[in-house]
């Protein structure tokens, strides 16, 4: 917003500040999620029905006004709670006093990476970089079809931007599920090649999912979504693995329980 309002429309006298440091935001995830919080939160209700899946409403938690989301980065039913920076602390541990009773515990950025890996959900800047367009992540839909002009429309038309075989986000699935493989590790065609060799795609994101008991990874992989299915190679120092193409969605794929 800064960049078009110097460059673009200079002429607009609008000044832009951004509010994100005067807020707290503390996450509250997993299936008991709205068991917790409900005796927290008045003038708001948390059923599913009233307050679905990426609702946001105004309320008041431990009487501290509040803005309380309803979104997820875990694949779990979450909420955020987003209150003046100054009342953060005050309430995350009257939220984690009332937890306790139903086995809460902390997680960390570790824990979260797994969990939205799991689910498919990308890190900008990870999963992604500068090349990556919406279609080619997964998310042809957040594109506003029915707008006459957006900013973006222009360079999506473009025929380098929809060809195919760009790289497209895929699961890979390694035929040792005990193995990680390496963020960042180049993926091959066919078994046996040695560099310089062509590759079709790149490693993004690669974790064990102790859900799954075994290791998932994300990938950037050329025309990716026609290859589900099929065997690809990843080289590394201990020899090339080979690994299976899938949806990039390893678990609830439904979202059944994000949408509990």
């Amino acid at each position: 917003m800064e960049d078009y309002l110097q460059t673009e429309w200079a002429d607009l006298k609008v000044w832009l500040t951004s509010t994100t440091e005067q807020w707290a935001v503390i996450a509250v995830q997993g299936p008991k999620a709205r068991a917790v919080l409900e005796p927290l939160v008045t003038q708001a209700d948390l059923a599913a029905a009233a307050l679905p899946h990426m609702g946001v409403v105004d309320c008041r938690v431990c009487g501290v006004p509040a803005l309380l989301f309803r979104v997820s980065f875990t694949g779990e039913l979450g909420f955020e709670i987003n209150v003046p920076a100054g009342y953060g602390l005050e309430v995350w541990k009257a939220v984690w006093d009332a937890g306790q009773a139903h086995g809460m515990c902390a997680y960390g950025t570790e824990t979260m990476h797994v969990l939205r890996a799991e689910k498919g959900y990308i890190i900008v800047g990870q999963d992604t970089d500068g090349t990556v367009t919406p279609d080619d992540a997964g998310l042809r839909w957040a594109i506003g079809r029915n707008k006459a002009d957006f900013l973006g429309l222009r360079s999506l038309a473009k025929p380098a931007l929809r060809d195919p075989n760009r790289r497209q986000l895929v699961g890979l699935l390694t035929a040792d599920p005990e193995r990680v493989l390496e963020e960042g590790s180049q993926v091959a065609p066919t078994a046996g090649l040695r560099p310089p060799m062509s590759v079709v795609g790149h490693v993004t994101s690669s974790y064990r999912s102790a859900t799954l008991g075994r290791s998932i990874a994300l990938g950037l992989v050329a025309a990716g979504r026609s290859r589900i299915g099929q065997t690809l190679y990843v080289p590394t120092p201990e020899g090339e693995q080979a690994v299976t193409v899938t949806a990039p969605v390893f678990y609830d794929p439904k979202g059944e329980r994000l949408n509990a």
